[in-house]
């Protein structure tokens, strides 16, 4: 409950920090005056009311001026401004109630009530004028205002029935008695504020925080002061009000407590108070602090004057040596020393006693202190000595350097690391200050030698940018320089001239600036050349590409994008860096197509390579371009990358476009062709059927057979099995050609079919002289093919051969195996014809022979049902031949299966 109170009277008094404590005091204090003020004007009302009931005396004057105190009463607690002026706000308030207070006395004639209560109010506000001025001309003011109200009011109104005189007499001895009053109050509140003063200097002065602290009957506590040492020592605020609270909340729950014991027992027995604990500032390290204090007994308290202490350095001493203060007290100075240093100190202590002179005293100097386990702690001892009453004393002041110890030895082990690493580094490294005129080398590691060779001889004590700088780049050199110093880091790419040349490094140099000395900077140089090379023909072949090529991280997002799609879509970098492809300007071609888009990208990130067609938006028109998204995986298989690219194939696509229609204009060509073909086989074989039958039969109507009616009739025949053959080839070569060949192929036995055909073209040779030889055997020899097509190519072959084979001649027919196909050779004795001719022989309608004057007849479309049969069927044709030394044509057709029975070709 009483902290509670405490807490709310604390938030109604005022916390400026830049206000003095006399003017929160001050505002305070004439806050309660503005209520009671207020009260005042009003409650004097119904007392007037009833002692002059027709008196001039409005109530809503008394109420207006009375509010005047409670906005400024309240806007005191909502800004500092208003507190600063509150003082001199009231007194203005002041001002208009004895203004008003006159005047009501003069519009009442000055009766006797209101002339006492004017100079009631006189005196009062006088009084509170007083009480906050500075001096007496504040209130001289005041009492001046007044009175000559007063006297103006007496001269310029109604005949008043007070005497006048009698009125500014007893004005004027108010006033007398006000300034005397003020005199005094002033002089003893400038006694007080010196005394204050003097107090407040000397609590100050004192090491440690000076306090008073209270503990009443009714179980409060608090301070009733606190010098300002507080902030520095436990930086907490010194204000009274609130420093218990505060320093509570900074001790740890268990010495709280105790802290709360050790003061009943203190109260109780009338005993000091002493107490260590420790204690945690807002802004700092924990430190241990010494309260200690005498009680007082005063009227309905406990007072406790004392002071607290920071004990830090005692304590850590203690844990220093290891000894509490108790034990070490006495003890001879040796004990907290290692022995070699005792004899030596035994002997610098007599040699001040004798001389008052010794080699240490006034120095400070690092040794080594012996813990009260036994390990050594190094310290830093500063000594001194004094002589009084014929009596020598000495003090020490040691502190505790293992900290500083430690960080000195690793400072040695880093440096040692630094210097191994900057000698071994393969990078160049370069150490130099800045001076008014340059930067000058003063280390470098043998890379550097290596590197820009130079000796270190010749690098140390150089300026760098003259010794590795072309004359043309110093300006920019001499600008990195000053970054480097103005920044404190720089990372650039630039020239430097090496043994091998002009190269070109990474530079990345820092600055430091030591206490003592000049700025240095530290340079390491990665040569970047070959890097270099190596971007800018990636840059060739990625910027000066005709494809349009880009990276992606793996959600879509553009990273890159080469010269030729930015130009293609009118685009500037910064427009997709940073943009989901489907997002781009490119990909604006509907929906259905920025969907599609969006599943290629989740596709490839999963590590599947996409490609398609797809439509593109240009700077002028829609494409078709080719398009593909490749992924980019790491070791482990992830997907890092995604590389989109594309090819603008819209001219391809036209060209297909008008290739397909060309086809299919050939398609329907072709098919009015077997149309036209299928017309004529119809419209020739029948009347060819019927000349042959009607020759045959004249023929044999023909009695001797000799007559010219038989040899007219073998000639129609003749003809006409010579136009139906030629009709024939005709017809199979379209079909080839056509590809409309559509008889199923099946299991075909070559040798059976050669022999069949070689018994058919038998009477053809013998009506020709000519031998005709087949070397076949028993052996079945298949191949797949239709079945009219091995019967076709080997008619064609011997009738060819038969036809250029003069009387007397000879035609092989050989069917054999060979490497698992099946071959047919057909050779002949006959004209033969020259090599380089040959390949017009499978043209249709060439011939060895040809034009008017030609020796063969033949209408030259054998051999190409022959090529275009034999292509059909899988095989191939070979053709030699010597002009004068006949010709040998070989057939080869996919086999089967083997046969072992089979002959090779050429065995038999």
């Amino acid at each position: 409950m009483t902290t509670s109170v405490r807490a709310l009277l604390s938030r109604l008094r005022p916390r400026d920090d830049h206000l003095p404590e006399e003017m929160r005091s001050q505002v305070q204090v004439h806050r309660l005056l503005s209520l009671l003020g207020a009260g005042l004007v009003v409650g004097f009302a119904p007392l007037y009311a009833v002692a002059a009931p027709d008196a001039i005396d409005p109530l809503w004057v008394r109420v207006g001026i009375a509010g005047l105190f409670l906005p400024l009463l309240a806007a005191s607690y909502r800004s500092a401004r208003v507190r600063a002026a509150y003082v001199s706000c009231v007194w203005g308030v002041l001002y208009l109630i004895v203004g008003w207070f006159v005047v009501l006395a003069a519009l009442n004639q000055f009766s006797g009530e209101y002339a006492v209560g004017l100079l009631l109010v006189y005196a009062v506000l006088a009084g509170i004028v007083a009480f906050g001025a500075e001096s007496v001309w504040g209130p001289l003011a005041f009492l001046g205002y007044g009175g000559g109200g007063t006297v103006l009011a007496t001269l310029t109104g109604p005949r008043p029935e007070t005497s006048p005189l009698i009125l500014l007499a007893s004005m004027g001895t108010i006033a007398v008695v006000e300034t005397v009053l003020t005199q005094g109050w002033l002089w003893i509140r400038k006694t007080v504020r010196e005394q204050e003063a003097r107090l407040q200097g000397l609590t100050n002065s004192l090491p440690g925080v000076v306090f008073q602290f209270f503990v009443r009957e009714d179980g409060t506590v608090g301070h009733h002061f606190v010098s300002e040492h507080a902030e520095d020592v436990l930086g907490v605020e010194a204000d009274p009000a609130t420093f218990h609270e505060r320093c509570l909340e900074r001790i740890p729950d268990p010495y709280q407590r105790e802290i709360e014991r050790s003061i009943e027992t203190a109260i109780d027995e009338q005993s000091d108070w002493e107490f260590e604990t420790p204690f945690d500032p807002p802004d700092g390290e924990r430190i241990w602090a010494l309260g200690a204090s005498t009680p007082e007994q005063r009227e309905g308290e406990t007072v406790f004057n004392g002071v607290i202490l920071d004990i830090t350095e005692r304590k850590e001493a203690e844990a220093m040596f290891g000894y509490e203060k108790e034990a070490i007290v006495g003890r001879p100075i040796e004990t907290i020393m290692p022995d070699r240093h005792r004899a030596p100190h035994r002997r610098g202590m007599e040699r001040v006693r004798e001389t008052g002179r010794g080699r240490f005293l006034g120095e400070t100097v690092e040794l080594e202190g012996l813990h009260q386990d036994g390990h050594e702690v190094p310290v830093e001892l500063a000594l001194s000595s004094w002589e009084a009453d014929r009596e020598r004393f000495f003090g020490a002041i040691i502190r505790d350097i293992t900290e500083r110890k430690n960080a000195e030895q690793a400072l040695r082990e880093e440096r040692d690391r630094f210097e191994t690493l900057f000698e071994s580094l393969p990078t160049p490294v370069v150490r130099c200050v800045a001076q008014d005129d340059g930067v000058f080398v003063t280390d470098a590691n043998p890379a550097f030698e290596d590197t820009f060779g130079l000796a270190a001889t010749e690098a140390v004590g150089a300026e760098i940018n003259h010794m590795l700088v072309p004359e043309k780049g110093h300006d920019r050199a001499r600008d990195f320089d000053r970054r480097v110093l103005e920044s404190g880091e720089v990372r650039a790419e630039v020239q430097r001239t090496t043994a091998e040349g002009m190269r070109e490094f990474q530079v990345q140099a820092i600055s430091r600036r030591p206490d003592e000395g000049p700025p240095e900077i530290y340079a390491i140089y990665t040569d970047i050349t070959e890097r270099k090379r190596r971007e800018r023909c990636l840059d060739a072949i990625f910027n000066h590409t005709y494809q349009f090529t880009g990276l992606m991280e793996p959600d879509g997002t553009m990273i890159e994008a080469n010269d030729t799609a930015l130009r293609f879509g009118g685009l500037d970098r910064e427009d997709i860096v940073g943009t989901p492809i489907w997002k781009t300007h490119w990909a604006q071609t509907g929906e259905d197509s920025k969907q599609r888009l969006r599943e290629a990208v989740e596709r490839a990130a999963e590590g599947e390579f996409v490609r398609y067609e797809r439509p593109i938006q240009g700077g002028d028109e829609d494409r078709i371009i080719d398009f593909s998204i490749r992924p980019v995986t790491d070791a482990d298989g992830q997907v890092e990358l995604l590389i989109p690219e594309a090819r603008d194939i819209t001219e391809l696509k036209r060209r297909e476009e008008t290739l397909r229609a060309a086809k299919e204009e050939a398609e329907e060509a072709s098919r009015l062709k077997s149309a036209v073909l299928a017309n004529m086989s119809h419209e020739l074989r029948t009347p060819l059927t019927s000349i042959l039958g009607f020759a045959e039969a004249i023929d044999d109507e023909a009695s001797d057979g000799a007559g010219p009616v038989s040899r007219f009739a073998s000639l129609i025949a003749k003809s006409g099995e010579r136009l139906l053959r030629t009709f024939d080839n005709i017809l199979n070569l379209s079909r080839l050609e056509a590809e409309q060949q559509n008889e199923p192929a099946e299991p075909v036995d070559v040798a059976a079919a050669a022999r069949s055909v070689a018994d058919e073209i038998q009477d053809q040779a013998e009506a020709d002289d000519i031998a005709l030889r087949t070397e076949v055997g028993s052996a079945t020899m298949r191949t797949r093919a239709p079945a009219d097509q091995v019967p076709i190519v080997l008619r064609h072959l011997l009738s060819n051969a038969i036809t250029y084979t003069e009387a007397g001649g000879t035609v092989w027919l050989r069917v054999g195996r060979a490497a698992g196909d099946v071959v047919v050779e057909v050779e002949d004795t006959g004209i033969g014809m020259d090599p380089d001719e040959v390949p017009a022989l499978f043209e249709p309608f060439r011939q060895a022979s040809e034009g008017f004057g030609r020796e063969y007849e033949g209408t030259g479309l054998g051999l190409a049902v022959v090529q275009r049969a034999v292509d059909r069927m899988g095989g191939t044709v070979d053709v030699a031949t010597e002009e004068g030394e006949g010709t040998c044509v070989t057939v080869g057709l996919p086999g089967m299966e083997p046969t072992n029975d089979a002959p090779s070709l050429g065995e038999g």
